[in-house]
């Protein structure tokens, strides 16, 4: 049985033969919705979160993701490995 997509609490992408995971996430210390994303760059593991108002807008944002977006993103976190 599939997930519904209200109910994915990550996105898993290969990029360039590396994995780039993406989470709905809830930030105890600081009480904040957040977007996680996390992947390893040669042992290196490199994280960037993104915070929002409400779990709405989180899940608005989340449900959007895609292959395209998390390439972008990829390249983005990957900029000590150039």
């Amino acid at each position: 049985m599939a997930v519904k997509p209200e109910n994915e609490i990550y996105k898993l992408f290969e990029i360039e033969g590396r994995q780039l995971l993406i989470e709905r996430f809830w930030n105890d210390e600081d009480d904040v919705d957040e977007i996680k994303m996390t992947t390893s760059i040669d042992g290196l593991t490199v994280s960037t979160q993104i915070g929002y108002d409400s779990e709405k807008e989180r899940d608005e944002q989340f449900a959007k993701l895609d292959a395209e977006f998390a390439k972008a993103i990829y390249k983005k976190l990957n900029f000590l490995n150039r």
